[in-house]
């Protein structure tokens, strides 16, 4: 009974070590799982931000993730969290923003120091991500072209990029190493696409088209040429959706359109006096006496109030007429801003605003004389 008792013991000792084993095991899994949740949360909050500035500024968005994931540990340092929001370990200050921390640094062959520095603070990741795809780009004051070895036109793969970093962007004799296992390990080349969203940089903002936008309006609004708008927002096409989104300046402040109608006179009928007429024959048809007058069957039928081509023999019919033109009434001349209604046409305008067409497609920087409804166009600077 005595050795039976500790074999008892014994065994509920060893059962009590397997629960509390099982138990420590899947809190770990817990933890690691969250870990893993944490850090893939955190690839996708700047992944669509760094494929799109990426793209436009052909670099390596997986480069770009992969510092940014091995720089701030996930976005969990002091420095990439807020307020400082700084993902790459960018020193200096930016827009007179700064923070002061300790850092280490690798002398190139495993030695590590530290020391204290000052280091960029922005505002929001977008911000870090932007800077950092600017220094990249452009280089430093004394050398722009330092980090050219990791645009697209000079490297080939996302290896060739992370090794010409070496040494340049980091002191870390491993750096390309890590850059490498970080992209692979989550499929970051995904983000190396190119992108056709448009670039929300600095003092840029989005903003989303409504029913009524059109680009010559927005580009009168924020006080830009439609070229210029266009050329911000990467596009040729002027043609807006409603709902989509759209970069305007940041830094200018949206003028309101103010919506006037131009003065017009009451609509009057059109009145056109007969000064020929053709009377209708065996085999004639609407498209036959049109050609023989070198006028359109259009107005043809308008002129003699026809509602098909259907002709009866010996019916007389205008094939010339006199129209008469009334003077139109001009515009206020302090009227600068108009919007297009239906039958407008660029040359009714003009006359309207007693300028010319060719003036008023100089003033609103328009390629031809297409003109739409909803459009807004300047009648005067």
């Amino acid at each position: 009974m005595k050795y039976g008792k500790y074999i008892s013991l014994a065994t509920a000792t060893l059962i009590g070590l397997s629960s509390i084993s099982t138990i420590a095991q899947a809190q770990n899994s817990i933890v690691q799982t969250n870990t893993n949740q944490n850090q893939l949360a955190f690839i996708e909050t700047i992944g669509q931000s760094a494929m799109v500035i990426s793209a436009h500024e052909g670099i390596y968005a997986s480069i770009m993730i992969a510092q940014a994931i091995l720089e701030s540990n996930y976005g969990n340092s002091s420095l990439s969290q807020n307020p400082n929001y700084n993902l790459f370990g960018m020193k200096g200050s930016y827009e007179g923003n700064s923070a002061r921390f300790t850092t280490k640094e690798d002398d190139g062959k495993g030695k590590i120091s530290t020391s204290k520095a000052n280091f960029r603070q922005y505002a929001n990741y977008e911000q870090s991500l932007y800077d950092y795809a600017k220094l990249v780009t452009k280089g430093t004051t004394y050398n722009s072209m330092i980090y050219a070895g990791i645009w697209k036109s000079n490297a080939a793969t996302y290896v060739e990029a992370s090794e010409f970093l070496q040494g340049r962007y980091a002191t870390d004799s491993t750096y390309a190493k890590k850059l490498q296992r970080l992209i692979q390990r989550y499929d970051l080349t995904r983000f190396d696409k190119e992108s056709t969203e448009i670039l929300p940089v600095k003092n840029n903002q989005i903003i989303r088209i409504q029913k009524e936008d059109t680009v010559e309006g927005i580009a009168l609004a924020y006080d830009l040429t439609v070229e210029q708008l266009l050329a911000l927002n990467n596009r040729q096409d002027p043609h807006l959706k409603v709902g989509e989104k759209f970069v305007v300046p940041n830094n200018k402040k949206r003028q309101p359109i103010v919506q006037k109608k131009v003065k017009r006179p009451a609509p009057k009928p059109i009145v056109y006096r007969a000064t020929k007429y053709y009377r209708v024959k065996a085999g004639d048809s609407l498209t036959s006496i049109a050609k023989k007058y070198r006028i359109t069957t259009t107005q043809l039928k308008k002129w003699n109030d026809l509602t098909t081509a259907t002709l009866t023999k010996n019916k007389r019919l205008i094939v010339d007429v006199e129209r008469n033109n009334k003077k139109m009434t001009t515009v206020n001349k302090q009227q600068k801003l108009y919007r297009i209604q239906e039958e407008d046409t660029l040359a009714s305008i003009a006359s309207l605003s007693n300028t010319t067409e060719q003036a008023l497609m100089e003033l609103n920087h328009l390629l031809t004389e297409f003109v739409y409804v909803g459009q807004v166009i300047k009648l005067s600077k």
